[in-house]
Order: structure tokens, then C-alpha cells, then sequence
């Protein structure tokens, strides 16, 4: 019995001793690689100098909207734009509200909604309403305290994409002015005219037109609408005596010295020489999409107005003239209206009653 219980003892120590669980070996740390040697390796850098060709454009055209106004002081409200001519005909007080659909040529009356007024307009001082946008946008109004029937006409929108064009450099002999301060360079003479650039302080410019009061001066500007632009004579130091420059009217357009009778030159479209026989306009007159007095007006030129002549109906009564705004450069005016200064009319184009071209005789 003892024996077979030194066996079973024996047995067991055995089978204790095939299951005792090895020691995990101690892992060996890797030896920690050594950092990597930097070197001061010059990547070489080639600087290429880009040239930005300035390009202007013109956009297309802009439909005028009426532009929202608070009265700021009290004013009479107006059948005209004048003040001895002008029915009154109600009153608006400081904070309301008026919305504005034009303005009078120099820019200090504006056209407004006015239900009160049998027309539904009526007219009041521009000093006296603060605009919620830019006067520039606002339909121009041709005539209305002339007694004769006015015309409105859109506003003369141009705006720049891209960088300005920069100055060019004033040829020799000509005229010019030094700008004082910061200041707009606007497409028309007057405030009532968007700004197309800005002019910093120290600005040479060339001096190309004015008004007749000197007020307004028209300069060399290359990103302008052929290539001029207009400024305040308020801030610029004129170089000499302006009087020798073409004289402009309040729409930007050339019209004849009273006193010398030279008539200013006659504005080309862009990229073209003026060529025909010109004249100038003896009346306000409209300028139409036909030769018709029942065709759009699309223009109004003023008396001493010089035009370049292009073509004429068949019955003499019609001239085509260049005309910028028109959409293909050229519209019509009623002859009778216009003096011929130099050429052969005889000579020109022939066109039919609708405006057709129909050959030389």
C-alpha cells in the first residue's frame, strides 16, 4: 500500500512539473535609431515678375431705378425745377421718405413720385433729400423748365472692370492741373454723374474741355468712355488759363464758344475719325432711332451742338449723324434744325423713310 502511494506521488509531481508555464522571455529594446543628419539644402526659387496689362471695359447697358430719398430739411415740392417757374403745389417735412426717378440737368432738382401732383411727379431742391444711392443711376431730365416739352433721358452709365489704365503723360504744350486732394473722376460734369475712378493727391492731368464757368473740367482719362473723364475745378491747381478749351454743355456734349463762335471738336466714337460734312443744331432738338417725328427719341443735343453728318433721306428732311448712345453709333435728326458748317451733302448716303439705305442717286 505504501508503495503504491509513493507512486501515485510520484506520478504527480511529474505531471505538475510538464505544466508549469515558461517565463516570458524580456523583450530586448531595439537599439533607437540616431536621428537623421539635416542638410542645409538650398531649394533655389526662381521669382517670376508677372505683368498685369491693365483692361478697362465698358459694361454693358444698366437699367435706371428709382432711388429712395429722406428729407432732410423742409422744402416746397414743385410742378418745375425752378423755383420763380414752378408751381408749388405741397410740402415734405424732415425724416420722410420720397422715391426719386430723375433729376434736372445740373443736378440740383430731383424728379420724384408724387401722388398729390396730377402728373404723379413733381420736383424738389436736391440739397433738401439725402439719397440711399448713387445720383449717377437716376433718369436726366432735359428741358423741363424751358417751356418746352421735356425729355428724359437714361442716365450715361460706364463702369470699369479691372485696374485703371494710368495717366498718360501730358504732351507738350498742353494744359494742365495738379490735383490738391482725393477725388472722384466721374463720366459727366457734375455730381449728378457716376464716378468711373478716383485721382489721389499730386495727380498730373491734361485738361481737354470744360463748362463755359470753368466749374467742371473734362481731362485725358484712358479707362474713361473716350478716353476722358470729368473733375470738380475745385480741387485741382490749373497750370494756365482754361479759356482757351472746348467748351461742353451740362450732358457732356460739345457745343460752340458764344463768344469766338469756334465750335468745340466734334467727339468720334472710339476707334474712328470723324468723316461727312458736319453742322450744328440751331434748337434743342431730339435725336431719333428713325427718321421719323414718331420714333423713339433717344437723345437731346442743345443749340451749338456740332455733328458729323452721315446720310440723309431721300427728300433732304432727315439727317443720320454719328451719335454715340445710339445702339449702333448713328441716329437720325430733322434737317431744318441743322446749319451746315462744311462738306457735300449732295454726296451723301441715301437713305428710305424708314431709315433703309437705298444707294446714291
Amino acid at each position: 500500500m505504501l508503495r503504491q502511494t509513493c507512486i501515485l506521488f510520484l506520478l504527480t509531481l511529474i505531471l505538475l512539473a510538464g505544466c508549469k508555464t515558461s517565463p516570458s522571455p524580456t523583450p530586448t529594446a531595439s537599439p533607437t535609431p540616431p536621428p537623421p543628419t539635416l542638410t542645409d539644402t538650398v531649394i533655389p526659387f526662381t521669382e517670376t515678375q508677372v505683368i498685369v496689362t491693365p483692361s478697362p471695359t465698358a459694361s454693358g447697358p444698366l437699367t435706371p431705378q428709382p432711388i429712395t430719398g429722406i428729407v432732410r430739411l423742409a422744402t416746397n415740392v414743385r410742378t418745375l425745377p425752378n423755383k420763380n417757374l414752378g408751381e408749388r403745389i405741397g410740402g415734405l417735412f424732415p425724416n420722410e421718405t420720397v422715391q426719386v426717378i430723375g433729376r434736372n440737368e445740373d443736378a440740383s432738382w430731383l424728379w420724384i413720385v408724387y401722388t398729390p401732383a396730377p402728373s404723379g411727379t413733381a420736383w424738389v431742391t436736391a440739397k433738401s433729400i439725402e439719397l440711399k444711392g448713387e445720383m449717377g443711376y437716376l433718369a436726366i431730365v432735359v428741358g423741363a423748365d424751358s417751356g418746352l416739352t421735356p425729355q428724359v433721358l437714361p442716365p450715361l452709365l460706364y463702369e470699369i472692370t479691372g485696374t485703371p489704365l494710368p495717366l498718360n503723360l501730358p504732351p507738350a504744350g498742353a494744359l494742365t492741373a495738379t490735383v490738391n486732394y482725393v477725388t472722384n473722376v466721374r463720366v459727366g460734369p457734375g455730381t449728378g454723374f457716376i464716378s468711373i475712378g478716383i485721382l489721389p493727391p499730386g495727380s498730373v492731368v491734361t485738361l481737354t474741355g470744360r463748362l463755359k464757368n470753368n466749374s467742371w473740367l473734362q481731362i485725358d482719362y484712358p479707362s474713361g468712355p473716350d478716353h476722358r473723364g470729368w473733375v470738380s475745378a475745385n480741387v485741382l491747381t490749373l497750370e494756365g488759363n482754361p479759356g482757351s478749351l472746348p467748351i461742353y454743355n451740362l450732358l457732356g456734349t460739345p457745343v460752340a464758344d458764344e463768344n469766338s463762335g469756334t465750335p468745340a471738336p466734334v467727339i468720334p466714337l472710339p476707334g474712328t475719325l470723324p468723316s461727312g460734312p458736319t453742322g450744328k443744331t440751331v434748337i434743342l432738338l431730339n435725336v431719333r432711332l428713325a427718321p421719323d417725328q414718331n420714333s423713339q427719341a433717344i437723345g437731346v443735343l442743345k443749340p451749338q451742338t456740332q455733328v458729323v453728318i452721315l446720310g440723309r433721306t431721300q427728300k433732304g428732311d432727315w439727317y443720320l449723324i454719328q451719335f454715340a448712345s445710339a445702339p449702333n453709333g448713328r441716329a437720325w435728326v430733322a434737317a431744318e434744325f441743322v446749319e451746315i458748317l462744311n462738306g457735300d451733302i449732295d454726296s451723301l448716303p441715301i437713305y428710305d423713310e424708314q431709315g433703309n439705305p437705298v444707294g446714291g442717286l
